[in-house]
Order: structure tokens, then C-alpha cells, then sequence
């Protein structure tokens, strides 16, 4: 026993020691450094990774940005195919008709526009994509297909077309909304439209994958691209903010650089000289635009002008800021969904005409060769048999052309005297009269559009096509129009015009007080502008043409009607015109239509002496009238250059010209001539109308005195309890409030800021008021109130109005009738305009002189008489 305890003493050194370190945890540990070593380095990994993805990020958004905009230079490369491929879709699946007729229509009217925008051309890209898709269900032809998920073809186009014909229908009056707005606007509310604009984007992206959706249900397509798009579509959205950005012209560019330099969008938009001097620039660009876009017609443009121009327009200028987009889009909305019903009308009758010609093809396809030619261009089967006689080519002399017609005819009309059945070619042989050399001039202007003297094809299958089918007029019968009809009617206008122009002056001194500025500015340019139109008509005519005219005249003026009325009579684009008079010169249907707007707005102006018409009514008309009067000027400047192209003395073609048409519009001084003054053209014989009008779809102003009653003088709800008034900081602020808003060069900046303060109910500190300004801008301010480390009640609250202008104020109680502080464009604005407001009433407000002056005067040690007087000199200096 005890040689085994000796044995094992030497044992207990390496007890007390501990364990030593096993070859298992040696391993461990190098593991671990080597873990160590590589989390570093996926850390180092991940660094560059975060630092890689915005980068990629940005890439595809630059690429992104880069296919949309090579997609907007290309936009019109494919729109032939892809208008024929939507035709074939729409034969084959009448289904989505009446979405491929919205996209054609609103690719019209697109087209129809002098100038483009990006912006807009963005979302068409968006629009084109999405029938690019649409068209692949071509190859699905059997509409009655069920699809995977047991849905009929047939049915989910039906309601696929109808939601995307509302879509691009929401979309076209949206662009044609914002086109119409004034630059400054654009640029003052930029944000706003590019909000709206970017969220059809998403629209047409989601029904791009409607539509793929539908091919996956009904063919063998997969669903990869769909979900690849809707992860992308945010993505996209950004993107075309970004690029609207980029898409800014340089007149917007310019006007945003002065919107900045004059202290930002808040400080413009509630700063009228500011606002003056922007709209000056805006009609400068404008003007300078057309300068360089053609040749100048002449006239002088003054700055006196200019001044007035900008005077006039301000206001309109102010209540397109404050209406709201909504607003602006359901108003415009009228007038849009009138031009879209025109273009459907006619897309309707030519997309039925290719289903009934794509049908027949092969029917037609075997045709006799020897009736091969260019005669077969020609649409009239008569003519077309002419043409082939006369073994004409491409185009025939004008002159030639009349004279062989002339000679045909008189043919014709001898043969059918001598034949036995009666025919009705013999009850035009008076027109025969009409087609000889006295008449070729007006015959000529009619067909030959660009007054080369030939007349092409083209031109006369154009010139057949504005016979009215419905009238079955012969050719000799139309040429005879032309040649004397369109001056007698012309002589009939005339004569009509000046009545209603009488009738409108005679009405004049019956206007309410609150209707006469409206009507006066409506006046100032459209009589001036319509009696120089109309006096230069030098035609005369006599109650036998005239019943020989009689039915085209009021068909024509039946046409014009039945679009104006689609349009509500409001002509909103220079485009328009050409969509409501319909193919053709100007000059062809000028004079109905002129017709047409007076006597809408003789109606307005007589409905005027019995309501109050509300502010858009009258500038409706106003807009109206001035884009007709724009058209005529530069259908004007286009004649003078052909006149001028034809080395024709101007004075002799436009006295001869249209009968005149332009005449005045060239010899402006002759217009203003003591000669004319004698002649008595100027006298309008009429009769005034006592009897009361109609007035129903006039729209009457509803808030016909915000200026009066706003500043209301007194304030019952809170007088005679001062005491409980002071208790509190809130109960100092409630009651009515009078005071202005001014800057250190300019007292007051703007009329006079009325608020009717009431305790809110959402906090104790709270106050709010609601109501309308003075210049007739409904608002709802909320602010709360407290006392500061200096014991002073200050005050803070908003005031936002009516779309999305918000204006901030800060100030405090300097005693226990007024309030002074500073508002601007965010409550840590330090540099904005001063206010003071006053608890007494507005009479009293208007006659206190401004703070700086009463500074002066308690300031300085002077006798109160003297003090007085300087008071009494600065408000009357």
C-alpha cells in the first residue's frame, strides 16, 4: 500500500498544475481565426457590395431614362404599322374597338398640335407600348376561346377595352389640360402636374399587363415579363419625374430662374408686381417664339402694349393658380371629351370603311387590266371617267382642267335636251355661266391649295370629298358654288354678323354693373377684329343665287353648329378650329362660324342683364374669340408668303382674294380712313330685344360680393367681454382681425387680410377660421397660440387655399389690439413680408398709416399737431 501511494507522489506536481492544452482546442482556436479572418473579409465583401448596388441602380435608371427618351424620338417610326395592325385587331376582335378608336383619336388630335411636349410624348410612349401588346391578340382569332382560367375571350376584351379606352381618354385630357396652361403656370405649379402626369405611368404599365395577362390565358406566353415589369414600375415612375425634369424648355427654364431670384414659388404667387413682371416676361418669350418660328406679319409691338396686355391678363393668370387641378381637369374635361367625339366620329367611319374593303379584298383582287391607270386614283366615278378620256397623268393644267369640265357639260346637257327621258343635268345648265374664264380665279383657289396652277390628284379627290353627298349636287353645280356661291354666302354672313353686332351694342346699357367688365373686355378686341373682317367683304348677290345656294349654306352652317355644340362653344387650342371647320382653307368656313360665336355670346351677353355670369363664361368667349382671330392672322401671314413666292403684287391679290376677305387685315389704314368713316360701313342697323332669355347652361356666379361682405366691421361674437378675452392667450387671438401685409418699400403689398379667429376643438392652444379673401379664394387657416419667455402672447397658424398654396404666419400681441409678425413660405422664414393686424374695424384699418410711419412719428420728440399733419400728408401724398 504504501509503495502504491509512493508511486504515485510524483503524480501530484501535475495535479496542482491543472490540465494542459489539448491538440483538440489548439484546432478550435485556429478555426476560429481563420472564422475571423473570413467575416472580415465578407464584411469587406458586403461593404463593396452596398457600394456596387446604388451604383447599379443608377445605371439602370440611366439606361432606363435613355430607351424612354430614344422611344420619344422614334414615337412615329412604326405608327403606320402599328395603326394598320390595330385596324386588322379590330376586324378580327370588334371587341377592343372602341379602345383602339380611343388611341387613334387622342394620337390625332396629338398629331394636330403645333408644338410638342416630352412630357407628354412620355406618356404616349407609356400608351403606344401598351397597344403594341394589345396587338399581339391577333394571333388568338377565335373569340371564343376560354381561357386557362375558364374566361371567354371574347369577355375579358370587352371589359379590358372599355377600362382602357377610359384610361386613355383620362390621359388625353390630362396632357391637354396641362398644354393649354400658360407658362408661368407650368412653372409655378410644376410639382403638381408632375404628379399627375407620372401616375399614368403606373396606369399603363398595370393594363400593359392586363393585356399580357390575357395572352398567357389564351395562348402559350408565360408570366415572366409580368412580374418583372410590376417590380420595375416603381422604379419607372421616378424615373420619368426625373427625366420631366430634364424636359423643361428653355422659356420654362428662364421663367423658373426669375421665380427663384424673386424669392421662390410662395412669395410670387401672393406678390403682384412680381406676378406682372413674370407674365411680361411669359408674353415676351411667347412672342419672340413665333418671331423666330416664321416671318413677321408686320405688326408693332409696343411696350405700352405689352403693359396692358399684362394688365388684362393678370387676373386670369391669378385664378388659373388658385384653381385647383381637379377643378381645371373636370372643366377642360367638357370641351375635351367634344374634340374626341369629333375624331371618334370619323375614325368610325374609316375603320368601317377598311372592315368592309379588307372583307371584300379578295372579291376585288382580279381586276381587268385595261382599266389600270391613274384615272383609277380618282374617287368620283364621273371624273374618273373624264380623267381616263382625257388620258391625263398625275396632275392637269388648273385652266385646262375647268374648261374641259365646261365643255363635257355642255355636252352632256344638249345630249339630255334631245333625249327622251328627262334629266336632271338640264336643271344645271345655268351653271355653265359660271365656268368661263370671269370665274376661273375663285375655281382655282378652291382645288389648287399651294397655287401652282396644276391640279394634282390629290388635291381633287380633296375637293370631291366636301361635296355634300346628301344634297346629290352634280360637279358642274359645285364648281358654280365656288365660283359665285361662296361670295353670295359670304355677302349673306356678312350681312348677318353686322345684325348681331348691332344687337350686342343695343344690349350693352342693360348689363348688370357686376357683368360689365367681363363684357367690356370680351369687346375690346373682338369688334374691332370682326368689323375688319367682314368690311372687307366686297361680294354681291342676289335672291335668286341665293335660293340656288340656299341648302349647302345652312347645311355647312348646321355642321359647324352641331360641333360647336359638342365643344360647348369654347375654342381651346388653335387645332380645335381646323377639327370644327374640317378640312379645307380657313377662308372656306370663317365667316358661319364667326356667326355661330356671336350669336352664343350675344345670348350670354343678353342673359348677363338678368344673372350675375360667372368669371369663366365671359373668358371662355374671350379665349375663343382670340384664338379665331389668331388663326385668321396667320393664315394671312402664310397667303402673303405664297403671294410673295408667285412674285404677285400683294395690294392687287388680296383685294381680289376671297372677295376681299383679308383686305382690312392688309390695309389696316384704310380700315381707320375718314373715306370709310363717310361711307357709313360702320353703322349696324338692329333692334334691341326686351324680351327676357333663356338662361338655362349658363353658369352664374355663386359668390357675387366676396369683397364686401369679408370685412365685416364689427365683431359681436366677442365684444364687451375683454376681461375673459385676456384671460387666456387663446381667448386674447379670438374675434375679428383687419391688417395687411407689407414689405420695407411697399405698404400694404396686398388689399386687406381679414380672419375671424375661433377656438378649435382639437386642442386647447388651438384657433382656426375659414372664409373667403378678397379676391374671392375660399381658405382654411389653423394655428395654435402661447406665451413666450418674454411673457408675450405669440401666435402661429397657416392658411391654406383653395389647390395647394399654403402661407405661413408668426407673430405676437404687442398690445391688446394687434398683432405683428412675418409670413413666408415656411414657419423658419426669416426674410418673407411683414404683417400687422388690427381688432378694430376694416374703415378704420384702411385710414392707419403704415407702421414705419408711426414709428417715425412716436419716435421723435414733435408737438402732436405736428405729428398729426405729417400723419394726414403721407396718406394723402
Amino acid at each position: 500500500m504504501d509503495g502504491a501511494l509512493a508511486e504515485l507522489k510524483p503524480l501530484q506536481t501535475h495535479l496542482d498544475a491543472g490540465p494542459s492544452a489539448a491538440r483538440s482546442d489548439k484546432f478550435i482556436d485556429t478555426i476560429g481565426d481563420k472564422v475571423d479572418a473570413i467575416t472580415n473579409s465578407a464584411k469587406q465583401a458586403m461593404t463593396v457590395i452596398d457600394n456596387v448596388v446604388p451604383v447599379m441602380n443608377a445605371f439602370e435608371q440611366t439606361d432606363l431614362a435613355q430607351k424612354i427618351e430614344r422611344a420619344i424620338t422614334h414615337f412615329a417610326d412604326d405608327i403606320p404599322w402599328l395603326m394598320k395592325g390595330l385596324d386588322e385587331l379590330a376586324r378580327i376582335h370588334p371587341a377592343v374597338t372602341v379602345a383602339v378608336l380611343a388611341f387613334k383619336a387622342v394620337y390625332a388630335l396629338e398629331t394636330t398640335r403645333r408644338e410638342n411636349d416630352r412630357r407628354v410624348m412620355t406618356l404616349y410612349v407609356e400608351m403606344k407600348d401598351m397597344m403594341i401588346v394589345m396587338i399581339q391578340l391577333k394571333g388568338v382569332e377565335n373569340r371564343t376561346h376560354v381561357g386557362l382560367d375558364g374566361r371567354v375571350l371574347k369577355d375579358r376584351l370587352e371589359e379590358l377595352a372599355e377600362k382602357t379606352a377610359q384610361d386613355i381618354k383620362d390621359c388625353a385630357n390630362v396632357c391637354d389640360t396641362f398644354l393649354k396652361k400658360r407658362l408661368i403656370v407650368k412653372v409655378l405649379k410644376g410639382p403638381v402636374w408632375a404628379d399627375k402626369l407620372a401616375g399614368f405611368v403606373k396606369t399603363f404599365t398595370d393594363r400593359k399587363a392586363d393585356f399580357q395577362f390575357a395572352l398567357v390565358m389564351h395562348s402559350a406566353n408565360t408570366v415572366t415579363d409580368v412580374k418583372r415589369q410590376n417590380q420595375e414600375i416603381d422604379a419607372k415612375i421616378d424615373v420619368v419625374i426625373a427625366l420631366f425634369d430634364r424636359f423643361l424648355t428653355s422659356e420654362e427654364r428662364c421663367l423658373a430662374e426669375e421665380v427663384e431670384n424673386k424669392g421662390g414659388t410662395i412669395r410670387v404667387r401672393h406678390n403682384d408686381e412680381h406676378l406682372k413682371s413674370l407674365l411680361a416676361l411669359d408674353i415676351e418669350m411667347h412672342r419672340d417664339a413665333k418671331k423666330k418660328g416664321g416671318p413677321s406679319d408686320g405688326t408693332v409691338v409696343r411696350a405700352s402694349d405689352v403693359t396692358q396686355e399684362t394688365t388684362v391678363l393678370l387676373d386670369d393668370l391669378k385664378w388659373e393658380l388658385r384653381e385647383d387641378i381637379n377643378v381645371a381637369l373636370n372643366r377642360n374635361l367638357e370641351t375635351f371629351l367634344g374634340k374626341f367625339e369629333l375624331h371618334v366620329s370619323a375614325l368610325q367611319v374609316a375603320l368601317e370603311s377598311y372592315i368592309r374593303e379588307e372583307n371584300d379584298r379578295i372579291i376585288g383582287a382580279v381586276k381587268d387590266v385595261i382599266t389600270q391607270g391613274p384615272h383609277m386614283k380618282i374617287r368620283d366615278p364621273e371624273l374618273r371617267k373624264i380623267w381616263q378620256d382625257m388620258n391625263w397623268r398625275g396632275n392637269v393644267k388648273a385652266r385646262l382642267l375647268v374648261m374641259t369640265l365646261r365643255d363635257h357639260y355642255r355636252d352632256v346637257i344638249e345630249d339630255a335636251r334631245h333625249s327622251s327621258e328627262r334629266d336632271k343635268i338640264i336643271n344645271d345648265e345655268w351653271t355653265l355661266e359660271y365656268l368661263g374664264p370671269t370665274w376661273f380665279q375663285p375655281i382655282f383657289e378652291a382645288f389648287d391649295d399651294d397655287a401652282s396652277g396644276y391640279v394634282t390628284i390629290a388635291e381633287m379627290n380633296k375637293f370631291m370629298g366636301l361635296r355634300p353627298l346628301q344634297l346629290k349636287w352634280s360637279l358642274p353645280r359645285w364648281l358654280a358654288y365656288w365660283a359665285i356661291g361662296w361670295g353670295v354666302g359670304a355677302a349673306m354672313y356678312t350681312t348677318r354678323i353686322k345684325e348681331v353686332m348691332g344687337k350686342i351694342r343695343l344690349t350693352l346699357p342693360h348689363v348688370l354693373p357686376l357683368n360689365r367688365s367681363a363684357v367690356d373686355e370680351y369687346l375690346r378686341n373682338t369688334w374691332t377684329q370682326t368689323l375688319k373682317l367682314i368690311l372687307g367683304i366686297r361680294s354681291e348677290t342676289s335672291w335668286i343665287l341665293e335660293g340656288r345656294f340656299q341648302d349647302y349654306l345652312e347645311l355647312e352652317e348646321q355642321r359647324i353648329r352641331s360641333h360647336l355644340e359638342l365643344i360647348r362653344y369654347h375654342i381651346d387650342a388653335p387645332e380645335t378650329i381646323s377639327l370644327v371647320l374640317g378640312p379645307g382653307r380657313l377662308e372656306k368656313s370663317i365667316l358661319p362660324l364667326l356667326l355661330l360665336l356671336l350669336q352664343h355670346d350675344y345670348r350670354k351677353i343678353q342673359a348677363a342683364r338678368q344673372i350675375v355670369l360667372a368669371e369663366s363664361e365671359l373668358r371662355a368667349s374671350r379665349e375663343t374669340m382670340d384664338r379665331v382671330f389668331t388663326a385668321i392672322k396667320d393664315r394671312y401671314s402664310d397667303l402673303t408668303n405664297l403671294f410673295r413666292d408667285q412674285k404677285l403684287e400683294l395690294d392687287t391679290a388680296f383685294e381680289k382674294y376671297a372677295c376681299g376677305l383679308f383686305y382690312y387685315r392688309h390695309f389696316e389704314d384704310r380700315f381707320w380712313s375718314v373715306d370709310q368713316l363717310k361711307s357709313g360701313r360702320f353703322m349696324l342697323n338692329a333692334f334691341y330685344d326686351e324680351e327676357d332669355t333663356d338662361v338655362v347652361g349658363f353658369e352664374e356666379e355663386t359668390n357675387t360680393s366676396p369683397g364686401f361682405d369679408v370685412y365685416a366691421a364689427t365683431d359681436e361674437e366677442n365684444a364687451g367681454d375683454e376681461a375673459l378675452q385676456e384671460s387666456t392667450p387663446v381667448q386674447a387671438i379670438l374675434g375679428l382681425w383687419n391688417g395687411f401685409i407689407y414689405s420695407d418699400h411697399l405698404y400694404p403689398a396686398r388689399p386687406m387680410l381679414s380672419l375671424r379667429f375661433c377656438q378649435s376643438s382639437a386642442e386647447d392652444r388651438g384657433i382656426m377660421a375659414s372664409g373667403v379673401d378678397y379676391s374671392g379664394d375660399t381658405y382654411h387657416a389653423s394655428g395654435v397660440c402661447g406665451v413666450d419667455e418674454n411673457c408675450y402672447t405669440v401666435v402661429e397658424w397657416s392658411i391654406k387655399y383653395s389647390g395647394d398654396l399654403i402661407i405661413h404666419y408668426t407673430g405676437r400681441l404687442s398690445d391688446d389690439r394687434t398683432i405683428e409678425g412675418r409670413r413666408g413660405q415656411s414657419k423658419s422664414s426669416s426674410d418673407d413680408e411683414e404683417f400687422i393686424l388690427k381688432k378694430i374695424p376694416a374703415e378704420y384699418m384702411c385710414l392707419r398709416p403704415s407702421p414705419a410711419i408711426l414709428r417715425t412719428v412716436r419716435d421723435s420728440a414733435v408737438h402732436p399737431a405736428v405729428a398729426v399733419r405729417s400723419v394726414v400728408d403721407a396718406l394723402f401724398a
